[in-house]
């Protein structure tokens, strides 16, 4: 099978985990090949592929038409939903690019369509018949490498646009003295609230789960985020590290309390499960342990490859 993947001059976090990190996995029995120029390509070229894959934010109707036109399948990503509430950061774009009637414009244009979870898929499925999900996967290396810190020291490891997620855990760093690292560009916003690790480049910033000894996902109990992957409990445990994390969707489902993770039911949990954790080294190891074994059982990379080659096959023929 051939596969083009359309992608971006600059990486992010969902085209690494959606597009070249899986799709480089499938180059060891497909031909893959990456483009950010499909305008540049010559038909007798593109012709060739028996897929293009994207992601939603790259869809272009031109070039839905002329893969149409030359018999090449499209499948269309869906990663996130397309409804924020008004405290959202990113409401205001959402409600200027019209993002809740394009997105299933796009989806319908699709030849099928990947997504991330089964609740995500339910609204994908209201646009499309045609839908796969495929959960969010690391590859088999070897990423566990942990660096010896004299004290233990928290992270909440992310991106931007979370800083409403990030308002549940500011009282551990000022208050409490819980040494607490996040992303530089929250600065502006927490000062000295948290402590925070410089700019990181995709997919580079999954090494500063070898930095910190415990990681926090907080999360805000709103809709938008409970179509989301639960990306930061399957990179948790993937580096066997201990986790502190709020009780929603989409976590809940891979969460036990006290086996693989601590949970945090109410706003208080956070600095009490943040002491226990301080105070004890075995608790840290014993659930950094377990819930790798769920993450590795639960998020495996062959399984989720064989799930997108059946479908792109499904499609192909």
């Amino acid at each position: 099978m051939k596969i083009l993947v359309l992608t971006n001059e600059k990486l992010n976090g969902v085209l690494f985990y959606r597009c070249v990190m899986p799709h480089a996995y499938m180059a060891r029995n497909h031909q893959v090949k990456y483009t950010n120029l499909l305008l540049l390509m010559p038909d007798e070229e593109l012709e060739k592929y028996d897929i293009l894959f994207m992601s939603y934010f790259n869809y272009d109707e031109n070039d839905i038409s002329r893969c149409r036109r030359l018999g090449v399948k499209v499948v269309i990503d869906i990663d996130d939903y397309w409804v924020v509430d008004r405290f959202h950061e990113l409401y205001d774009h959402f409600q200027e690019t019209d993002r809740k009637n394009n997105i299933p414009k796009i989806i319908q244009q699709a030849d099928g369509v990947t997504t991330t979870t089964e609740r995500l898929a339910s609204k994908v499925g209201l646009y499309h018949d045609n839908v796969c999900i495929i959960k969010n996967v690391l590859m088999n290396d070897n990423f566990v490498n942990p660096r010896q810190n004299q004290i233990p020291l928290f992270a909440w490891v992310g991106g931007n646009n979370h800083t409403a997620d990030l308002f549940i855990i500011q009282h551990l760093q000022k208050g409490y003295k819980f040494p607490v690292y996040v992303p530089e560009m929250y600065r502006l916003i927490f000062k000295d609230n948290f402590l925070y690790y410089p700019p990181q480049p995709i997919p580079n910033y999954l090494g500063l789960y070898n930095e910190y000894d415990i990681i926090l996902a907080s999360l805000r109990d709103a809709e938008f985020n409970t179509y989301k992957s639960p990306l930061k409990v399957m990179e948790a445990g993937m580096f066997e590290k201990p986790l502190i994390v709020s009780d929603v969707d989409p976590f809940s489902e891979y969460l036990r309390h006290k086996e693989n993770c601590l949970v945090v039911k109410k706003p208080s949990e956070w600095a009490k499960w943040a002491k226990v954790l301080s105070d004890d080294e075995d608790m840290r190891k014993e659930l950094g342990k377990n819930l790798n074994a769920d993450v590795v059982r639960e998020f495996n990379i062959d399984v989720e490859t064989k799930k997108r080659e059946a479908f792109y096959t499904s499609l192909s023929n």
